[in-house]
């Protein structure tokens, strides 16, 4: 009778941490723009017209991620448009879902009071809402499946039918939704191992070995085809990343999330420290098969993913997210038993609870509230700018691949030419195709982006401020959207000299802003100047030249210069 009503109190806790996880998922969802990935996934799923040619996109250009998110999210779009809202509130939804699923599989693996810690981390956890606000629902669904299968495992272990077709299913859509919930899938191994040594003897060993040989022949197709592709294109370009500094990335930011300097989460990772007393606890007590569990699925994904950045550079510490069910749970579990030692227990759990409350306080509010923090960049102040002032003879040059450009300004008719073209594009070609675009377009508008690998050293923006008049800047959030012009004399703060020099030099003008702004003659302390001169040459130069820009107050006395 008592563990009915204490099982009753735990679903009314439950229950609460559902509403306020549902409060803090859908909060200003659709307020922050969408991050690079997430309109790589609205491009994907809205330029293709079904998901044969989805798949085929997906197979031809080695995308590293299994194509059930992208499939789900196109028929979802089709239904509910690509709004921002729309194509976020799935992500949202399977957040959520995961909240009662951690819970039950903590309360397994340990005790109804360790699932319900682990379910109130899940809930709060600013890394979890950052994801659960997110288009790519890759994450929430392959640990949505995992943990489903992995309630159905001792079922599966004792071997009940249902639930070993149940188990399969769950772990080839898993591994459909995301590679990385193959280390929950081997962390299952060690609960077949541990059942091995009991009355199941090595019955239980054979029916996890068969089921997963099972998901492994339901994945074999799709292995066949993409495996080739991985091969030449996602895991030949490797990173080097010192044992060190990948562990401090990933406790820094899965203590606290991303919106939090890591200087700041990096302490609250003494948390790792509970983790260890609850993995030891865990091993001391009588659910050793799922302490086997819980310590493998976390060791799996720390050396898993190591390994594989090993192979390809690209890296987010929002990757060991796969386990994070382990993981809260060993801290659950830590919590727990440090409490039973009185007083001292009782006191560092407390101390440490208003450390992680404040930080998940601090690091929610510069997500929601700090634009420093946000994924807002500037693209919707960017089209909006675009669209006020878009004139026939205007043409958009982006110079990286960004989807989410795409996205924002997909609604405006504007011309857009790619440059570079393609990574390694030479300066000569590049100069020939700006000057190509010069003799079409009026006015060249130009958001830069930095891109190691597409245009290394901001060349594009160089050549255009070598060979075009800067007539507007705007510095909006964290981007800068640029209004070059390609006949000088039609700008506006430009001023006709005709000054001669020897030689053959002329400057034959010059333009002036001020904050961004064209100015005439009169400036006010403190303008941030720019200054554009404009030169022709009438023969060939032999010599190098030095030009500089002095500026004088009203008795001529130097007050700035430039060479």
């Amino acid at each position: 009778m008592i563990q009915e009503v204490n099982l009753q109190r735990s679903y009314v806790v439950l229950l609460l941490l559902l509403l306020l996880g549902y409060g803090l998922r859908v909060y200003s969802i659709d307020t922050q723009e969408l991050r690079g990935d997430e309109a790589f996934s609205w491009n994907y799923v809205t330029h293709e017209s079904g998901p044969i040619s989805l798949t085929k996109r997906i197979v031809s250009e080695g995308d590293p991620q299994p194509p059930l998110h992208y499939l789900m999210l196109q028929n979802w779009v089709r239904i509910f448009g690509d709004g921002e809202w729309a194509m976020r509130i799935p992500s949202a939804f399977l957040s959520l879902i995961l909240i009662p699923l951690v819970y039950q599989f903590a309360a397994r693996a340990a005790t109804h009071s360790v699932g319900l810690i682990t379910a109130a981390i899940t809930t709060l956890h600013p890394f979890q809402i950052w994801l659960a606000q997110d288009v790519r629902n890759m994450y929430q669904l392959a640990l949505g499946f995992g943990l489903a299968g992995t309630l159905l495992l001792p079922g599966m272990i004792e071997g009940k039918r249902a639930y070993w077709f149940g188990y399969v299913l769950l772990g080839t859509l898993a591994m459909y939704s995301h590679y990385y919930a193959l280390f929950g899938l081997l962390a299952h191994g060690s609960f077949a191992l541990s059942c091995a040594r009991g009355q199941l003897g090595t019955k239980a060993i054979m029916r996890w070995v068969t089921a997963g040989f099972t998901t492994a022949m339901l994945l074999l197709p799709w292995a066949i085809v993409i495996i080739p592709v991985y091969a030449k294109d996602q895991l030949s370009d490797p990173a080097h990343m010192a044992v060190g500094e990948y562990l401090v990335r990933i406790g820094s930011d899965f203590a606290l999330g991303p919106t939090i300097a890591s200087h700041i989460g990096l302490p609250a990772g003494a948390a790792l420290i509970l983790v260890v007393i609850g993995a030891a606890s865990a091993l001391r007590g009588s659910r050793t098969h799922w302490a086997s569990v819980l310590i493998s699925w976390t060791l799996f994904a720390l050396v898993g993913i190591y390994v594989v950045i090993s192979r390809r550079a690209t890296f987010n510490t929002f990757y060991f997210l796969v386990a994070f069910p382990a993981v809260y749970t060993l801290l659950a579990a830590g919590c727990l038993t440090l409490i039973g030692i009185k007083p001292a227990g009782r006191f560092v759990v407390g101390i440490a609870s208003i450390i992680a409350i404040g930080g998940f306080w601090l690091a929610l509010s510069n997500y929601y509230f700090n634009p420093d923090w946000s994924k807002n960049r500037g693209l919707r102040e960017i089209s909006a700018i675009l669209d006020d002032e878009l004139r026939r003879g205007d043409i958009y040059i982006p110079n990286f691949p960004d989807p989410a450009q795409d996205y924002y300004l997909r609604g405006l008719v504007l011309p857009r030419y790619m440059l570079p073209s393609h990574p390694g594009a030479s300066q000569v070609d590049m100069r020939d195709a700006l000057t190509s675009l010069a003799q079409k377009f009026d006015r060249l508008w130009f958001v830069p982006i930095q891109s190691v690998h597409w245009d290394h050293g901001q060349t594009t923006r160089s050549l255009l401020n070598q060979h075009f008049v800067l007539e507007r800047a705007y510095t909006i959030h964290k981007l800068e959207l640029l209004r070059y012009v390609s006949d000088p004399a039609s700008a506006l703060g430009y001023h006709s000299l005709g000054a001669s020099f020897g030689n053959g030099l002329e400057m034959i003008g010059v333009h002036i802003t001020a904050n961004g702004l064209p100015v005439g003659k009169h400036l006010a302390t403190g303008d941030q100047i720019r200054v554009s001169l404009l030169w022709e040459s009438l023969e060939s130069l032999d010599s190098d030249y030095t030009v500089f820009v002095h500026v004088l107050d009203a008795n001529g006395r130097l007050t700035a210069q430039h060479d």
